[in-house]
């Protein structure tokens, strides 16, 4: 198991690639995997350091059944935390069809609209490195032109809304070990395992070639 990432170090990448105003009040997406339950908690104490607070966001596809109840109890625990936790629920119309992509357009667009309400001008999410590099995969075997295999920008700007990704330089393996450090539970959204979707395909697949690789 990897090294978790420590509080000084994630400080330092996060202050070489983000300024954040005075007091800032940061938006946090947060699904309740490993990945954002690592950054919630890593957040937390830089954040405090600065005098600011942040709100957590989740948002509920109600694409599995379980989900109402895990954003139940994620609600819960981030209070417990002292950290202001809003649930979104997907209200999606019968022509709109249930995928992934439509889910996440749903999602960023409901957390950008309840950020500007709350003055919230910077949004964190998860993404990490082996989220980068499955995105790169992808959009190669889409055959993408070369400025379309750039993967996931570290920040970018979305309806006024910065969007910052302070995990782009750690991978999964040290977020979860983070995770079991700090003492807390996450869910695996059992979608992220479904072949059916295009991302847990190209998981597979990268799985198989890094075993492949191992082997000869």
């Amino acid at each position: 198991m990897k090294k978790e990432i420590s509080q000084k170090e994630f400080n330092s990448k996060f202050n070489s690639n983000f300024i954040l105003e005075n007091k800032p009040h940061v938006g946090l997406c947060v699904s309740g995997g490993p990945d954002s339950i690592a950054l919630l908690m890593l957040m937390k104490k830089l954040i405090s350091k600065k005098s600011g607070r942040i709100t957590a966001f989740h948002f509920d596809h109600k694409i599995r059944r379980e989900s109402s109840v895990e954003a139940n109890f994620l609600k819960k625990m981030i209070k417990a935390l002292g950290i202001n936790c809003i649930i979104l629920n997907w209200d999606r119309e019968n022509s709109v069809k249930l995928n992934m992509s439509n889910a996440r357009e749903a999602r960023y667009k409901k957390i950008i609209e309840i950020s500007k309400k709350m003055k919230i001008i910077h949004l964190a999410t998860a993404h990490h490195s082996d989220d980068n590099f499955e995105t790169f995969f992808m959009r190669k075997k889409r055959g993408s032109s070369s400025l379309g295999l750039s993967a996931i920008p570290k920040k970018v700007i979305l309806d006024d809304i910065q969007i910052i990704r302070p995990l782009l330089n750690f991978n999964k393996e040290r977020l979860v070990s983070t995770c079991r450090v700090y003492g807390v539970n996450w869910f695996n959204d059992s979608s992220n395992f479904n072949l059916r979707y295009e991302r847990p395909r190209i998981k597979e697949e990268l799985k198989k070639k890094k075993e492949r690789r191992f082997k000869n």
